[in-house]
């Protein structure tokens, strides 16, 4: 059997059929694979995606996510750590190139690391933060 020696590396074009290749090969699962929806800011406002959903990726490439459709307020200082071994995703974000192609941009290793505050809309809510450990993809 012939297995990929390619490493993606940090912003590869790729499709979803393609990682399906790497999980039917046993090198890792699917649950390992995260394509969030990245929202899209208009002024200070971000447009959710998928039933509700806000993901925004930082300055610093890292994303912060939460529900509009489920908004927990907390204070603006809170910070919860999140300690639970394999909560790391290899994330790809939707992208559309200049002749309207759609794929997907490689953006990262993610590991869910901590609920935070995060202010949305006039509140203070409780979102999960996912920092970035590493930006490439060991196939093999």
């Amino acid at each position: 059997m012939n297995y990929p020696t390619k490493k993606f590396q940090y912003r590869d074009t790729v499709k979803p059929e393609n990682l399906k290749e790497v999980e039917d090969i046993g090198i890792f699962k699917a649950s390992d694979i995260w394509f969030p929806h990245l929202s899209q800011q208009i002024g200070e406002a971000f447009i959710s995606g998928k039933s509700g959903w806000i993901n925004i990726l930082t300055e610093n490439f890292s994303i912060i996510e939460f529900n509009e459709n489920e908004i927990e307020e907390v204070d603006i200082k809170f910070s919860e750590d999140i300690d639970r071994p394999g909560n790391w995703r290899y994330t790809f974000g939707k992208v559309k190139d200049c002749l309207g192609i759609e794929g997907y941009k490689f953006l990262g290793k993610y590991l869910k690391t901590k609920n935070i505050g995060y202010s949305h809309n006039g509140k203070i809510i409780k979102a999960v933060l996912y920092e970035r450990v590493d930006t490439t993809i060991p196939l093999l």
